[in-house]
């Protein structure tokens, strides 16, 4: 099939069948003609047959051969283009998150949108351009006042508010925890001295260390915790009635600094703020009147 194109983009995936992607953009009187082969899927007689479902992603190697997301099969595939022959080289067909750093033949995939190969390593690399929600915490009312960060390993951590117990949670939604969540998910209490966690806000170090700023609503507090192994939840600001609608934020040395709100009291409705490591830090400054 020959197609004319002028001053027109063309990118072709046909039904149940994938094409080559071909573009071109002219100029007023720009003119090209361009070859477009089906070279797998149900409506090809090449012998590299195979049915693909929604094919999202194309990816060619140093010796042209040819990378697939097989988006709705849940799968990515390979064609040699010399031989014709198609393989699955990853996922088992089956959606899901599970296998990272396992055989990729192995691993769930859920729903692969696009493919690259980094030509310096010859390293397939896939992407999930958005991703079905899941459950961390199947307890009762749990996920208020939500916070993420994300570390340098892409790995997501949340810290949220439990209010049925009226604690911290925490949680690492690493590989382990999506293979099967929430079963497979490890919610931790953070701190559960009296009614503690509302408003979190949290970031990640460099090291991939969570550091969590909260609202201790029993004492009308501020309160941080780092989740390095060694430390406690902490009081850092023990003024009544600050604390509320919390932020944070790291320098590249990793000491947090932190805005918060004063409700009532002689400086009602002021912003706060404050920097760490703690220790050693100022005491909190009052920024402004909100």
């Amino acid at each position: 099939m020959n197609l004319s194109i002028k001053n027109f983009t063309f990118a072709a995936l046909a039904l149940s069948a994938l094409l080559f992607t071909c573009y071109f953009t002219g100029g007023a009187e720009a003119e090209t003609t361009v070859m477009i082969n089906t070279v797998a899927g149900s409506a090809s007689s090449d012998p590299a047959l195979a049915t693909l479902k929604s094919p999202g992603g194309l990816a060619l190697d140093t010796d042209g051969n040819l990378y697939i997301a097989d988006t709705y099969n849940h799968l990515i595939r390979l064609i040699n283009t010399t031989t014709g022959v198609i393989n699955t080289i990853a996922g088992t067909g089956e959606q899901g998150y599970f296998g990272n750093g396992g055989a990729a033949p192995d691993a769930k995939l859920n729903l692969p949108e696009g493919v690259a190969i980094d030509n310096s390593t010859g390293n397939l690399k896939y992407v999930k351009l958005g991703s079905a929600p899941v459950i961390l915490d199947d307890d009762t009312n749990v996920g208020q006042w939500s916070s993420i960060g994300v570390d340098s390993d892409g790995i997501p951590h949340v810290s949220y508010y439990d209010g049925g117990n009226a604690d911290l949670k925490y949680v690492k939604v690493d590989a382990a925890c999506l293979s099967n969540p929430p079963a497979t998910c490890t919610q931790r209490i953070l701190d559960s001295a009296g009614q503690v966690g509302s408003d979190s806000s949290m970031a990640v170090d460099s090291a991939g260390i969570p550091h969590i700023v909260y609202f201790d609503a029993t004492n009308r507090y501020l309160k941080y915790v780092k989740l390095d192994g060694l430390s406690s939840p902490r009081t850092i600001h023990n003024r009544l009635a600050v604390g509320r609608y919390t932020a944070i934020a790291l320098d590249p040395d990793g000491a947090p600094h932190i805005t918060y709100y004063e409700s009532s009291g002689l400086f009602a409705s002021r912003l706060w703020y404050i920097r760490g490591p703690f220790a050693t830090s100022l005491p909190p400054i009052r920024v402004d009147r909100l």
